[in-house]
């Protein structure tokens, strides 16, 4: 395990070519093989992203922007709770490997990523970086995912054809079914507090998708060092990018979803508050939350109210033992 972590601004105290420098160095003790000059050349273009985060992030940019020349795909995870960094850590990512990287490669919804992934193949547009944001976990209720994951698997061909890094923001890795996480997840970064997190390497993702399944907790599980490091990130919005854009389009689709979802569903006795479904069946509403964090308890939220279909609310209840609810 490496343990990066970054006490300010580089910026304040350095040039761009000294933070080349610096990050080059510190990189050449942790990945000895990096060819130092190809790397040189690539980060030196950066400075309109500066350093963000920590210098292992960085050398993981760099080996998904190589693999794109070599006709590879990259699929990242990042997850934690909501409003822990993950689509600020996600942005930076993605400014960090496509230099053309813009918010119109910011999706919330699938149609709006099919839709992308189609102009960009009609454009040629190769080596880029989209991101799968969860807006406020528009397409990652449990609700959802069935339909997600489908495209997820649906859409690998045309990734690998445009040699993308597809950046996918979700609260829990365990919402990914089996194939995408074993098969297609070739980093994952776990947010433990917003400006820190725990990167996990390929042999690591296969071992916590096997073996953390049982308790749907990615930092409960201990991985040898080799296989994951602690970073931390400066949470700096990237050069030219405007959060107040970006709010506004994350606002119109999460108005669309709610809308829907308020016909649909609600309206149609679909589902039930969280907060009442904790009521009726006599628990704490912070442990049904807590339940629904660990993936035990399928949910998804609306506007600020979090919903359990009524199905699942009824299996709950029927399931429930009285020693479970004390």
């Amino acid at each position: 395990m490496t343990i990066c972590k970054m006490p300010q601004l580089l910026s304040e105290t350095m040039s761009w070519n000294e933070i080349v420098e610096h990050t080059t160095n510190q990189l050449a003790r942790l990945h000895p093989k990096i060819p130092r000059q190809n790397f040189i050349k690539w980060f030196s273009t950066k400075e309109y992203v500066g350093r963000p985060f920590d210098p292992n992030l960085v050398f993981q940019c760099y080996d998904a922007h190589c693999r794109a020349l070599k006709d590879y795909d990259n699929f990242w995870a990042i997850c934690g709770n909501e409003g822990s960094g993950k689509s600020l850590l996600a942005r930076n990512i993605a400014y960090m490997i496509d230099p053309n990287f813009s918010i119109d490669k910011i999706v919330f919804t699938l149609e709006e990523y099919m839709n992308l992934l189609e102009q960009m193949l009609e454009k040629g547009e190769r080596g880029g970086c989209i991101v799968i944001d969860e807006g406020g976990q528009l397409m990652f209720s449990r609700d959802a995912m069935s339909s997600t994951n489908k495209i997820l698997v649906k859409t690998a061909m045309m990734q690998r054809k445009l040699n993308l890094t597809v950046l996918i923001c979700i609260p829990n890795f365990f919402l990914l079914d089996s194939y995408p996480r074993q098969s297609r997840v070739s980093l994952l970064i776990q947010i433990k507090d917003r400006g820190k997190y725990k990167g996990i390497m390929k042999k690591g993702i296969n071992k916590v998708s096997v073996e953390g399944i049982k308790y749907k907790n990615v930092l409960g599980l201990k991985l040898p060092l080799t296989m994951f490091w602690e970073g931390e990130s400066n949470m700096i919005t990237p050069k030219g990018f405007s959060v107040e854009d970006y709010e506004d389009k994350k606002d119109h689709y999460m108005l669309m979803y709610f809308q829907d979802a308020r016909k649909s569903k609600v309206g149609e006795g679909y589902a039930i508050k969280m907060i009442d479904a904790a009521r009726e069946i006599g628990m704490k509403d912070s442990q049904l939350r807590d339940w629904c964090k660990l993936g035990k308890v399928k949910a998804f939220k609306i506007g600020f109210n979090w919903f359990l279909q009524r199905k699942d609310y009824e299996e709950l209840r029927n399931s429930l033992k009285p020693k479970e609810i004390d």
